[in-house]
Formats: structure tokens, sequence, C-alpha cells
């Protein structure tokens, strides 16, 4: 961002599930962004989808499902959004996994059942990352320095969205 000039943004919004903080032991949602603020080159105008604030208050009663659903709200948000420029998020596997499911809705599915997923569909989770294994699997699947690309396949709402593969080799080694 230094060199390029570009502006980075903290969407709190991509928290992972809350109940996975709840079933560590966690009586409240840790304090993550005292030192991300700190970084002069994190744009502090910039309005998040959802604040911390907002994830905070809501820390003992959203469930896995609920928290799935506001990760795929925030990356499909983020995909439709006019810019000049490429967005690059930085997450966790599972924002990876569902940004792949918005993209191609998941592996899961059989070819015949596979469909264009648009920004205007309330598309639901279709797979259950709460178990070990799962979590594992994601992890395998999406290990550190992943990347995947979604494109916007038009330009006027609902917009569809459709993964690009081999945007850029893996980088994990």
């Amino acid at each position: 961002a230094k060199s390029t000039g570009a502006r980075i943004l903290v969407e709190p919004g991509l928290l992972e599930p809350m109940e996975w903080y709840r079933k560590a032991g966690a009586k409240q949602l840790p304090d993550f962004f005292d030192d991300v603020f700190d970084n002069p080159q994190v744009d502090k105008t910039y309005k998040p989808i959802f604040s911390i604030h907002e994830l905070s208050s809501m820390f003992e009663a959203k469930s896995q499902d609920q928290c799935m659903q506001r990760i795929m709200l925030v990356v499909k948000n983020i995909c439709v959004i006019p810019r000049d420029c490429p967005a690059l998020i930085v997450g966790h596997a599972v924002t990876m996994d569902v940004a792949s499911r918005i993209g191609q809705h998941g592996d899961t599915l059989s070819s015949e059942h596979v469909e264009d997923l648009t920004s205007y569909e309330d598309s639901t989770y279709p797979s259950d990352p709460s178990g070990q294994a799962a979590k594992l699997e994601m992890g395998v699947r999406y290990p550190p320095s992943s990347v995947m690309a979604l494109i916007r396949n038009n330009d006027a709402p609902p917009h569809v969205l459709k993964t690009l593969p081999d945007l850029i080799p893996p980088l994990n080694m």
C-alpha cells in the first residue's frame, strides 16, 4: 500500500464465526483492532459494512450459520462496489471458502445444478464447517497465502460473480 498508494480498509464483517470463539472459551470478542489502526496505511475514514462494535454486541447471539451469511454478504458487497481498480480481500480460509461458493456454488454440487449466483440472491452456506475435521479440511483446501479471484460478469445489478481460475499461481511452498 505504501508503494502503490492503495487504500487499506479494515472490514470487521469478514471475522470468523463468533461461535468458534465461544467454543474456545472466549466470553467476549477479543479486541483485534487496537494495533491495526496504528498502521498509517489504514484508511481510518472507511465506514465498514459491519463495525467491530456491531459484532461485539452480537457476540453471544449469533450462530455459525448467521455469521457465514454475514461473511457472504460482506464479500458480495465488496465485489459489486464500482471501482477503477481490483479489490484485494485478505482473509482466512473461511473467507476463501465463502468466496469460492459465491463464485461457483461450491464443489459439492453436481455440474447440472451449477447456476450463476447473483448479488440479489439470499444464498445459504451449503456446508457445515463447525466440526474439527471440516475446519481442518478448509485449512488444507485454502492454506496460508492462497489466492482466489472473483470477477463480476456484468455491470448492472443483479451482478453475477464467477471465480477466475489461475489468475495468480499459488504463493505457498
